[in-house]
């Protein structure tokens, strides 16, 4: 995928998000089972520096809350930003494009949460991973989950069915586009999203520690 075509998709999905906003906030009242377990094993300690890439509506600093520390929740919709500040006042929000995060702060942890399959182009992803990275403190720890759709069937026709459309529309092998729909099932927004594997996330230095229907690993920068 080249860079434009790149850009244009972080655009929609900017625009995308910002047009379910209210929806799709009103879906994500509860937290997720699997991360509360990965953060009640992290000893988290009063005060550490958490950074929230993807961060839509708050619900990570809900988890957090609870440990005092130094939250900063970023996405790349305004309107996500607008509904973390009304529910999560304490919490520090901005709106910015992960693929180009830049920050002279380090953090103790970095979560990324259902948030890189929305990346496209390996180079963005890429330059997302390394940022991550960049601003870890030393002996910190990064999270990050994507949705894992090689065990859901499918999901996996979908990405067939993608590739081999013959259009100006065709995504590369691995990327689709997931439909959200209101509730008279009308689509709003055609998402897009890259189906990570293991092996990518491996490669950057992650190791697995759930592969079920969200693929969850773990980085630990040493001094």
């Amino acid at each position: 995928m080249n860079q434009p075509e790149a850009q244009k998709l972080i655009s929609k999905t900017k625009d995308d998000y910002n047009r379910i906003a209210p929806q799709f906030d009103s879906t994500r009242k509860y937290n997720w089972r699997d991360i509360s377990e990965i953060i009640d094993k992290l000893n988290i300690k009063n005060g550490a520096k958490v950074l929230d890439l993807g961060c839509g509506g708050g619900r990570l600093f809900e988890l957090l809350d609870k440990y005092d520390v130094d939250y900063t929740g970023v996405d790349i919709s305004d309107e996500l930003i607008k509904t973390a500040k009304s529910k999560c006042p304490k919490g520090k929000f901005e709106v910015r494009d992960i693929t180009s995060y830049k920050s002279d702060d380090k953090f103790d942890y970095v979560f990324s949460i259902a948030a890189l399959h929305h990346i496209p182009s390996q180079k963005l992803r890429d330059r997302a991973v390394q940022s991550i990275k960049e601003i870890l403190l030393p002996n910190g720890s990064a999270i990050v989950s994507v949705w894992y759709f090689w065990n859901q069937p499918k999901y996996i026709k979908q990405i067939f069915k993608q590739f081999f459309k013959f259009t100006s529309s065709r995504l590369p092998w691995g990327d689709l586009y997931i439909p959200w729909k209101n509730q008279k099932g009308e689509v709003l927004a055609q998402r897009y999203h890259h189906a990570w594997t293991a092996h990518e996330l491996k490669k950057y230095g992650f190791r697995i520690i759930s592969k079920n229907r969200n693929l969850i690993g773990i980085y630990n920068k040493h001094k």
